[in-house]
């Protein structure tokens, strides 16, 4: 099982608050499909799965407030080439 961390947004953005998930666990994902969209004090910000996978789990939920590195998303990848999920 693979994760996935809140990634540096630049700026010096050291914290987001979670708007909207748009996977679900069992949902499955391909790279640079929205998963979450999060705010953070400059600007509203879609993050994008880094690989086709099956999500897992997710961490937070909406309203909630996480900091740059935490746990967002655990997922089972499938990077076969050309392989859609």
């Amino acid at each position: 099982m693979n994760k996935f961390y809140l990634p540096d947004l630049g700026d010096g953005i050291a914290r987001v608050e979670i708007l909207a998930w748009h996977i679900a666990p069992g949902d499955c994902v391909q790279a640079d499909q929205d998963m979450v969209t999060v705010m953070t004090d400059k600007a509203v910000v879609d993050i994008p799965a880094p690989y086709t996978g099956r999500i897992k789990s997710i961490h937070g939920v909406a309203n909630d407030t996480v900091t740059t590195g935490s746990l967002l998303v655990e997922y089972a990848v499938i990077d076969a080439p050309g392989h859609r999920v």
